[in-house]
């Protein structure tokens, strides 16, 4: 169990070397000054370890740091494993707390042969990588790939003359405490042309580490622990940026042959180019891993890698005494002060000084401890760890034995305890997280034999918890406001970090009912017995998203192996949580009452490495039980008061957390299942509360993973005309178009369903016309409350020519169409008494800017108008009857209109094209001018509305609610005053979609090619919205009048702001500005977004 890095060793243009990479390589010792790379090829980078005997004492020994090792090593030692060391010869080790790097244990003694044998098996099969560089010639480069957490190994012909020295500069620790000579080996970024003349801007240097051992050279971009603070740069667990493509070299590596910083000695081969200094340098150009790279080595662009990450813990112990034992080794006693854990070979001890908490010496543990074999609730035990030696060869553990100091307690006993936890050095356990062992001797049949780790200790926070009367519990007294830190022992997948899937706090745990490993197989049917529910009707889903607390993820260091959990606004607080916990105090942990839970998830679902591991929970495999895949950490806030005092230590933090996950349409707490009343239970009637309420809203649905899926992308034609506009349902309906009544019965007709007989010119008029016309979703035949019909953008229009004489040709020379959504609403029902409109003033306005949907603020003003959006500006118009097409459904013909423009997105502009019914939109209008008293609301809503539910209960019968929109007048029910703020109460849902038509007059000089007035010969097709009377308006207009003498129509006319209407030579009179006149049409929306709303949440009581 490790991190794993990856290498690389180069070779030299020209050498003769096998695929398997195992080759001859002659060393010329001592350096002639003719030192040739030699070699590149792929693997892994470890440290790697063996056994040491002495004194008869097996130890765990390191034999070399930085070794590269074949992909093809695996660890075959699985965790349930009873194999003998003599049977495996690899087995991986937790990493390096420090630097995160793989330990890999040869299980044989270090000095012998077997172990040489084994260690030599380490680079067979290691990935040869072809020497290549940039070219500017024409033809295919065969670039090799390397995985982006791969490092580097430079292999040369004969032993360098300098080592690791020559780039860092250490302090009396051995740690780096400087960087130099940064020119002579560079890895870099190709980010411009590395042959061009210019020769700035060509790289991006990438930071790494760098490792020298007699003829190689290991560059490592994987920066982990502490490395990146050393180098004094950021911490990147992912090593080389991603490649832009598939076929591209993307980074260069550089050693430089020239300059002061060059090491002394390089021969410049065939591949020579330069550095990010400008200086001439032997290169080596590859590809990194790009995303889409899947081999048999690489997953995603990463060295594929057959180690899991495993959860890791920090946990604190105290140091009891320390005793040499050999030169491999020394004893350390380890008083666990209360911690219930085996401590393993493999884990690694960090020593802290008291107080500070400052790490004076790391080690390993060599040996597996025989006094806590199967008995993780053993206190004190010998653990043999590696001696830390000084430079002078002094054991620096012998230096923190508490028992050296004054007044150590000889006895055993509470005194000691005492003392320990007063004075000794902190020992600090870092170890990986074992969900269920089987106790040593015992059958697997036996449910006692099983025992794992308390998740407690594998979960810390910051600010970390205070001791309670001098003991330090973990997960216990957590400030409400701290941050929970979970660290894993390889770097993540942060695309798998989910702050509600799979890394997540909530007020229980959701995931099992309970999370003790006592009970480790206990599952949510506990749950459905006890409060009888009905097995079908409960969902995993809605159980899990009322508890779930509002955090963020973020990666601590930059290495993705330290995840900090934040909680915004804090965790839950108040006194009756404090009451509980005084009543509480003597129950087991897990027994008292509001905790909280961090969950992990892994599988297939779950947290996964950068090679898609999914995390390893390490357990062993239980007969007719499922495989462990998540866990559950329970830990509570700090209930406790100051000391002899009803003052909280903690004041009160009393946030909310809503949290929706979209995994269902229902997951909130309606129906609840806590609630008797809301409950289905076996065997008994379903009550109306029970039933399901959908929180979610639009054309959505849900795989069967869970996942949240839009409506599929696609495109629909609509037609307004006398043949394809559906029919009106009857007014008995609750689709109803119009109020049951409005003083008396109400009448209603299909609006094109009467042609009319004449041509309308308008706004086809060679002197210039402005026409806003407006078209329902009832013209349109769309939904009034299926998302379906939602969000839909207009992406072409048709115009119908005069059915009664035939199309001729001409032109216009310059034409423009705005869309919007209309403020007002026609609706064009008719008294069945008087036979007049019932509406009259529903319709569009004379003032065309007011008829854009808008919103008013407290003084009547416009405070929120959208921009018209341009569906074409100042294009020629053809008309041409080849051009004519039929719709659909037939039989009338359309012609199109000019090809509608995408506009720029950004500025005005969110969308390419305009979104009618555009659920993002917040606009209002619709107002009918007609009183409340007798117009109550009828306009179908998909929305309640204020309703509460979609089904109630009436004397034992389930009824729908039938939600609408208002358009009457807002009146003060006081005074009858109007409220000027709302200006209607209808959505954007049902508001009409506005076409504003610009024709501006013909020009003489236009087209140039074939110059001519336009003759406006063909009419326009129209219906009549209603024949009882010229309203409510569908349309407004201002045209040029023929004269004489003629007056066009233009931009600057006082009829282009307010319209004037036009002129009817039938009659020889001039025409109303607006009217009922319904435009035959044929539309194009394209169902490009998808929209989907919440529901509201109520702030008085927001889990209900």
């Amino acid at each position: 169990m490790t991190v794993t890095r990856y290498v690389l060793a180069f070779a030299l243009l020209g050498s003769s070397f096998g695929c398997s990479g195992r080759s001859a390589t002659l060393i010329i010792d001592p350096p002639t000054g003719n030192n040739r790379l030699l070699s590149v090829h792929t693997g892994k980078l470890v440290d790697v370890y063996g056994y040491r005997t002495a004194d008869g004492q097996k130890s765990l020994e390191l034999f070399r740091a930085d070794v590269v090792i074949s992909p093809d090593i695996v660890d075959e030692r699985p965790q349930d494993s009873t194999l003998r060391d003599e049977e495996i010869r690899f087995d991986f080790l937790n990493a390096n707390p420090d630097t995160l790097q793989p330990r890999l244990l040869i299980p044989r003694e270090i000095d012998s042969e077997e172990f040489t044998a084994v260690f030599a098996l380490l680079d067979v099969g290691l990935r040869l990588v072809s020497p290549t560089m940039v070219r500017d010639r024409p033809g295919p480069v065969a670039h090799s790939v390397v995985p982006r957490n791969g490092a580097l190994r430079l292999t040369f012909s004969e032993r360098l003359p300098v080592d690791s020295s020559f780039f860092y500069e250490r302090d009396e620790q051995g740690r780096i405490s400087g960087v130099k000579n940064t020119q002579a080996i560079q890895l870099l970024r190709i980010v411009g042309n590395p042959n061009d003349a210019t020769l700035d801007g060509d790289f991006q240097q990438i930071a790494c580490r760098i490792v020298v051992r007699g003829n190689t050279v290991v560059v490592d971009p994987v920066l982990l622990g502490s490395e990146g603070l050393q180098l004094g740069a950021k911490n990147s667990a992912v090593g080389l940026p991603a490649a832009a493509n598939q076929v591209q070299a993307n980074i260069r590596l550089a050693v430089a042959l020239d300059g002061p910083l060059a090491i002394p000695g390089i021969f410049a081969d065939t591949l020579v180019g330069t550095n990010n200094d400008k200086v001439r340098a032997v290169v080596r150009d590859f590809r990194s891993g790009h995303p889409a790279d899947s081999t048999p080595d690489i997953s995603r662009g990463f060295l594929r890698d057959p180690e899991p990450p495993r959860l890791i813990g920090a946990i604190r112990m105290l140091l009891e005494k320390v005793r040499p034992v050999s030169a491999n080794a020394t004893e350390l006693t380890i008083y666990k002060d209360d911690v219930a854990h085996e401590i393993d070979q493999g884990d690694v001890v960090q020593l802290a000084e008291p107080g500070t908490g400052r790490i004076l010496a790391t080690t390993e543990v060599i040996a597996d401890p025989a006094d806590d074999f199967g008995r993780p609730e053993a206190q004190h035990v010998r653990v043999l760890v590696r001696p830390v030696r000084t430079p002078e060869g002094r054991d620096v553990l012998e230096s923190l034995d508490p028992s050296r100091l004054p007044g150590y307690p000889l006895e055993n006993g509470s005194e000691r305890l005492r003392f320990l936890r007063d004075q000794a050095t902190r020992a600090v356990l870092v170890a990986a997280y074992t969900h269920l062992r089987l106790r040593p001797n015992r059958s697997p049949n036996d449910p006692d034999a099983y025992y794992g780790d308390d998740t407690r200790y594998f979960l810390s926070f910051n600010p970390s918890p205070t001791a309670s009367g001098g003991t330090f519990e973990p997960a216990r007294n957590v400030s409400p406001f701290a941050d929970a830190i979970v660290r894993f022992s390889k770097p993540i997948d942060l695309t798998t970090l989910d702050g509600f899937d799979t890394l997540f706090i909530a007020t229980r745990d959701v995931l099992t009912y309970q999370s003790s490993v006592a009970r480790p197989f206990e599952d949510i049917a506990t749950f459905l017995a006890a409060r009888r529910i009905e097995p079908s009707w409960f969902s995993l889903d809605k159980f899990r998203t009322p508890h779930l607390v509002a955090t963020r993820a973020n990666d601590e260091d930059g290495s993705q192996t330290v995840i900090r959990l934040r909680v915004p606004m804090g965790l839950y607080l108040d006194e009756v949580m404090r009451k509980h916990a005084q009543e509480d105090e003597a129950k087991p942990f897990q027994e008292q009452r509001h905790h909280y839970f961090l969950h992990l998830v892994g599988g297939t679902r779950g947290i996964r490495d950068l090679s898609g591991n999914s995390l390893d929970f390490q357990t062993v495999s239980v007969e007719g039980k499922p495989p462990v895949d998540f866990v559950a950490m329970e830990f509570s806030v700090d209930t406790r008061y100051a000391s002899g005092t009803t003052t909280p230590r903690v004041p009160d933090n009393l946030a909310v957390s809503i949290v929706r996950r979209f995994s269902r349409a229902d997951e909130d707490e309606r129906p609840s299942y806590y609630l008797d009343g809301e409950l289905n239970k076996v065997g008994s009637t379903v009550p109306v509360q029970a039933l399901e309420n959908a929180d979610l809203f639009g054309a959505i649905s849900h795989s069967d993973d869970g996942l949240l899926l839009p409506r599929t992308a696609s495109r629909l034609r609509k037609v307004i005309d006398d043949f394809n506009q559906l029919a009106p349902p009857d007014q008995s309906s609750v689709l109803r178009w119009c109020p049951l009544t409005i003083n008396s019965a109400q009448i209603i007709n299909p609006t094109a369903n009467t042609p009319f007989g004449r041509r309308v010119q308008n706004p086809l008029n060679p002197l210039g016309c402005r026409m806003q016309m407006s078209w329902r979703e009832l013209d349109l035949s769309l939904s009034r409350t299926s998302a379906q019909d939602f969000n839909l953008d207009v992406e072409q229009m048709y115009w119908a020519p005069f059915a009664g004489q035939e199309i001729y040709f001409d032109e216009f020379d310059r034409v423009s169409m705005f869309l919007g959504h209309a403020e007002f609403r026609p609706e064009p029902c008719v008294d069945s008494l008087s036979r007049f409109p019932s509406l009259p003033n529903s319709g569009l306005q004379q003032t065309f800017q007011n008829n854009y949907a808008r919103n008013l603020d407290t003084q009547g003003r416009v405070e929120y108008q959208p921009v018209p959006h341009p569906a074409f500006v100042d294009k020629p118009l053809v008309i041409n009857g080849n051009n004519a097409i039929v719709a659909p459904n037939g039989p009338n013909k359309y012609l199109p209109l000019p090809k509608f423009d995408e506009v720029s997105v950004g500025g005005q502009f969110r969308n390419p094209l305009f979104v009618y019914r555009n659920e993002l939109e917040p606009l209002q209008g619709g107002i009918s001018g007609v009183s409340p008293n007798v117009l109550p609301p009828y306009i179908v809503s998909p929305f309640l509305a204020g309703l509460g539910r979609a089904v109630f209960d009436v004397n034992g019968a389930f009824c729908n609610a039938t939600p609408a929109w208002d358009n009457a007048i807002n009146q003060n029910l006081s005074d009858g005053s109007t409220d000027p703020i709302t200006d209607g109460l209808v959505g954007v849902l049902a508001l009409p979609l506005l076409a504003d038509f610009w024709v501006y007059p013909d020009s003489a000089e236009l087209p140039v090619s074939d110059p001519y007035v336009a003759t406006g010969a063909n009419g326009w097709q129209v219906s009549l919205g209603t024949t009882a009377g010229a309203t409510p308006n569908f349309r407004v207009y201002s045209a040029g009048l023929p004269g004489p003498p003629p007056v066009p129509m233009t931009t600057s006319s006082p009829g282009w702001r307010v319209a004037s209407g036009g002129w009817d030579p039938n009659l020889n009179q001039a025409t109303r500005w607006g009217d009922n006149t319904v435009y035959w049409a044929m539309i194009d929306f394209l169902k490009r977004t998808t929209v989907v709303t919440a529901g509201f949440v109520d702030l008085a009581n927001p889990h209900r």
